[in-house]
């Protein structure tokens, strides 16, 4: 009777000890490797962020500075580009994708001889002077559009505008890439077209 007893608690001894074996988990411990690597990639991460938002701030204020310099002192002709973003919305934004891939090929061929160096050369800084400037002309478009009813579209408050919906609008991760390029293709295509009405004012006045 007594050995019966002894087995039965033998067994229940042996069950929960069998069940609680069974529930415990073992958690390898990570290396001090493993552990800078993950620190690592924090900080790489960490600094990433740091230097995009960076280069948005850099980018905003270079967009004040040369857009209050527009605005200031060629407001006719700011008002005119930006007019032709919405008056001209089509032939801005074909004119302005044929420009942005024409140019480079053109300058690439002219990288092929060696006279043509100097052209190539003149041909990507204006190429990269363009893509900044006409960006303002957009932006201040923006603002234009919302604010009709305003008598005086080239001011500093449509500008300011402008640049706060294009701030915005750029935090977006998608949508700050389908901006910068909209934007980017719409300001080279205006540009050129504005370029063009000038041209032609100028050989009609017979000033060219």
């Amino acid at each position: 009777m007594v050995n019966n007893q002894h087995i039965v608690a033998y067994t229940k001894v042996f069950k929960s000890s069998s069940t609680y074996a069974g529930n415990v988990k073992h958690e390898v411990p990570q290396t001090n490797h493993e552990q800078k690597t993950q620190e690592l990639s924090k900080n790489a991460v960490a600094a990433a962020i740091g230097f995009i938002a960076l280069l948005k701030i850099f980018d905003t204020i270079i967009i004040l500075i040369l857009g209050f310099i527009f605005i200031t002192l060629f407001p006719i002709y700011t008002n005119r580009v930006s007019n032709s973003v919405v008056d001209n919305f089509g032939s801005s934004l074909l004119i302005g994708i044929v420009t942005l891939i024409v140019a480079p090929i053109v300058g690439l061929l002219l990288f092929v001889t060696i006279l043509g160096i100097p052209f190539a050369l003149l041909l990507f800084v204006f190429y990269v002077l363009i893509i900044w400037v006409s960006r303002i002309f957009v932006i201040n478009a923006i603002g234009q559009v919302i604010l009709t009813k305003t008598k005086k579209t080239t001011t500093a408050w449509t500008f300011l505008l402008g640049v706060l919906i294009y701030f915005i609008l750029t935090l977006i991760p998608i949508i700050s890439f389908i901006t910068h390029v909209i934007v980017t293709i719409l300001g080279v295509g205006a540009l050129i077209i504005q370029k063009q009405r000038y041209y032609k004012e100028l050989r009609t006045k017979k000033l060219i």
